[in-house]
């Protein structure tokens, strides 16, 4: 009898010892899937905290390029360009960078163009070698948007469209005025990226022997 007892007593230990076993690992499991989930939403909340420091990031670079394109333009100048419009003579652009890689007369706007690829800008000149428009292809102006434009300049006082691009303008405080040139809004794209901008000199295409008033914008 003695034997069947320890029998039972070994097995009801073996038993025993098996349900702890099982407890145990149902809480190592579950300790470990509260660790995941706590890792994951550390992992969350960093992306998140990442990418507001990125918006910010980008906020404040595009504010202070803005900054400084509303600045310059106030002397008639664009970023990365020495030469302004107005006082500047297209020649002595010449005689500093040389040959343009590309050169033509563009009625609309009133004068001959001349674009200089590595330097990621194009004059525009009267019929007298005046300079009266700058525009800068700068790389950077990619990460600005229309928003951006908007929150930092307020609402422009020129806004037109045509040939799929959007193009607005304000004044600078002088007679100069800023042309920005876009994509079009469309209802895909509602907060398109800027292409390339311009500062632009009205004065300069006027032609009082042809009787033409020239460009306000």
């Amino acid at each position: 009898g003695g034997y069947t007892m320890n029998k039972k007593l070994s097995s009801g230990v073996a038993v025993f010892l098996l349900v702890l076993t099982l407890l145990a690992g149902c809480s190592t499991a579950s300790n470990k899937t509260d660790q995941d989930s706590t890792s994951q939403d550390k992992k969350d909340s960093t992306s998140v905290a990442n990418k507001q420091d990125e918006k910010a990031a980008r906020e404040k670079a595009n504010k202070e390029l803005i900054s400084d394109i509303t600045e310059l333009a106030k002397q008639g100048k664009i970023i990365n360009c020495e030469f302004p419009v107005r006082t500047t003579n297209f020649g002595d652009v010449e005689n500093t960078w040389g040959k343009a890689d590309q050169t033509s007369w563009v009625p609309a706007a009133k004068g001959t163009y001349s674009t200089y690829s590595k330097k990621n800008v194009a004059f525009g000149w009267n019929k007298g070698m005046a300079i009266f428009e700058v525009r800068s292809f700068d790389s950077r102006l990619k990460n600005i948007t229309l928003a951006d434009l908007k929150q930092n300049l307020g609402t422009p006082a020129y806004d037109t469209k045509a040939d799929g691009q959007q193009i607005i303008g304000y004044t600078t405080g002088t007679d100069y005025k800023l042309l920005f040139v876009l994509a079009q809004t469309t209802d895909v794209n509602t907060n398109p990226a800027l292409d390339h901008y311009s500062v632009f000199d009205p004065r300069g295409t006027v032609n009082s022997m042809a009787d033409d008033p020239g460009r306000e914008w």
